[in-house]
C-alpha cells in the first residue's frame, strides 16, 4: 500500500485533527504548499525494514494580504510601496473583473523584481480566470518587462510572492476592458512546415500563449486550417522584438490562395491586414519575406463571422478535369449534392467537384486544372468552390 512504509505526513493546522495536506513517501520531492492558518504540523513514521536519507524543508513565515478586485473598465495596477522597494515574507492577492462577454487587456509599464532560477524567489503569477486555481499563464521575474497579453475570459487572477532576501521597486501594468471581435481561429491548431506535426513550437493563435514561436529552418511556413469556411473580416501578427516582414495567403483549399498581402512589422508591434474580399476562406498561410529566413511569430489573429458560410459556387458546362481526383463518390443524383459533397471533404480539401450525369458519380479534385473544348460540351457540369478558378 503507498505510504504505509515510511513516510511524513502534514497537517494543515496545529494537530493530526486538522485537515491532511497530504502524505509523502518515496523519492520525488513533493511540491511546495502555502498554509492557510498560521500552524503546520507535521507526522514522521517509520517501520521496521529499509532506512534511507529522508528530507529537507525549508519554511518561512509570511503575510497574506488581498488587495481587492478591481472591476473599473481602466486601471494602473502597481505592486506595494511602487516605485520604492516592496517588502519581504509577501504574499499578495488580486483579481480583474470585467462585465460578461469582455475581455482584459494587460501591458506591463514596468518590471523589476529579484531574478532567480525558475522564478521562486519574488515572482508575479498570473491566472487565466477568476482564482488561483485557474489555468496558469506563468511566473514573471528579473528585469526584463514581460509582453502583454489578452484574457480569455472575463477574469484575471494574480498572485504576487517574495521572500526573505533582495528586494526591488517591483512593477506597474495597464489593463483595459474591451469586446472580443469574433474569431474564427480559437481552438485550431497552426502547423509548421518544417517539423513532424505536435512536435515543434505552438504559435498562439488568439492569445492563447504568451511565448513566441521560432521555425527551426529557413523557407519554413506556418499553414493554419480553420476546418471551415468563414468570412474574414482581419488578420493581424503580432511580431517578436524584431522587425520583420510577412506574406499572408487565404484561399479555400490548402496551397490554392486567392488573397495575400505584405505585412511590415515593427518590434513588438502588431500589424493588421483587412482584405478586400471577406472570402469565405479556410487555409490561412504566413510565410517571411524574404522566405530565405527563418519565421518569428508571437500570435496570430484571425477575426471574422462567427459562424461557418457556404463558400459560393458557379456552375460551367463544357469542362473536364484534367488531373485525377483526389475521391470519386458514387451514385449522386444531382448537382447539389454534388457540390455538398465537396464541401465536406475536409482532407485533403475539395477545390472543385465535377458532377457527371451519364454515370451519376461526383469526383473531387483539390485543384482547378481543366481542359475547355468542344467535345466536352453538355457532359460534364463542374462546381467551383474558388473566386478565380473558372474564367468562361
Amino acid at each position: 500500500m503507498e505510504c504505509s512504509y515510511d513516510y511524513l505526513h502534514v497537517f494543515n493546522g496545529p494537530s493530526t485533527s486538522y485537515p491532511s495536506i497530504g502524505k509523502f513517501s518515496g523519492c520525488a520531492t513533493p511540491s511546495g504548499f502555502r498554509s492557510q492558518s498560521n500552524s503546520v504540523y507535521f507526522v514522521f513514521k517509520t517501520d521496521g525494514s529499509n532506512t534511507y536519507r529522508g528530507f529537507d524543508l525549508f519554511y518561512m513565515f509570511f503575510t497574506q494580504v488581498f488587495l481587492g478586485e478591481f472591476t473599473n473598465p481602466y486601471g494602473v495596477i502597481t505592486s506595494p510601496n511602487y516605485p520604492l522597494d516592496y517588502e519581504n515574507y509577501k504574499y499578495y492577492e488580486w483579481v480583474i473583473r470585467a462585465q460578461e462577454g469582455k475581455r482584459i487587456k494587460l501591458d506591463f509599464t514596468d518590471f523589476y523584481t529579484e531574478d532567480c532560477t525558475a522564478c521562486k524567489c519574488d515572482y508575479l503569477e498570473i491566472f487565466n480566470g477568476p482564482s488561483n486555481s485557474s489555468p496558469s499563464i506563468g511566473n514573471f521575474c528579473g528585469s526584463a518587462t514581460p509582453r502583454g497579453f489578452r484574457s480569455q475570459s472575463n477574469s484575471l487572477y494574480f498572485v504576487f510572492k517574495t521572500d526573505y532576501s533582495a528586494t526591488y521597486r517591483g512593477f506597474s501594468m495597464t489593463y483595459l476592458f474591451f469586446t472580443q471581435v469574433s474569431s474564427v481561429a480559437i481552438g485550431k491548431k497552426a502547423t509548421q512546415t518544417d517539423v513532424a506535426f505536435g512536435n515543434g513550437p505552438i504559435l498562439a493563435i488568439d492569445g492563447w500563449l504568451d511565448r513566441c514561436s521560432l521555425t527551426t529552418s529557413i523557407n519554413s511556413e506556418w499553414k493554419l486550417d480553420l476546418t471551415d469556411y468563414y468570412l474574414i473580416e482581419e488578420v493581424s501578427i503580432h511580431p517578436a522584438a524584431d522587425a520583420k516582414s510577412y506574406k499572408i495567403e487565404m484561399g479555400l483549399g490548402l496551397g490554392k490562395y486567392e488573397a495575400d498581402t505584405i505585412l511590415n512589422l515593427t518590434a513588438s508591434n502588431p500589424s493588421t491586414w483587412k482584405p478586400t474580399s471577406k472570402g469565405p476562406y479556410r487555409h490561412v498561410n504566413v510565410m517571411a519575406r524574404p522566405h530565405n529566413q527563418p519565421l518569428t511569430i508571437c500570435e496570430l489573429q484571425i477575426k471574422g463571422s462567427p459562424q461557418p458560410r457556404t463558400p459560393p459556387f458557379r456552375v460551367f458546362t463544357g469542362i473536364a478535369m484534367s488531373n485525377p481526383p483526389v475521391r470519386t463518390v458514387a451514385p449522386v443524383e444531382s448537382q447539389i449534392e454534388c457540390s455538398s459533397i465537396c464541401l465536406r471533404q475536409k482532407i485533403p480539401p475539395c477545390v472543385t467537384a465535377q458532377f457527371d450525369q451519364e454515370r451519376k458519380s461526383c469526383a473531387l479534385f483539390d485543384g482547378c486544372e481543366h481542359t475547355n473544348l468542344p467535345s466536352n460540351e453538355n457532359k460534364t457540369v463542374v462546381f467551383a468552390f474558388a473566386a478565380n478558378c473558372f474564367i468562361k
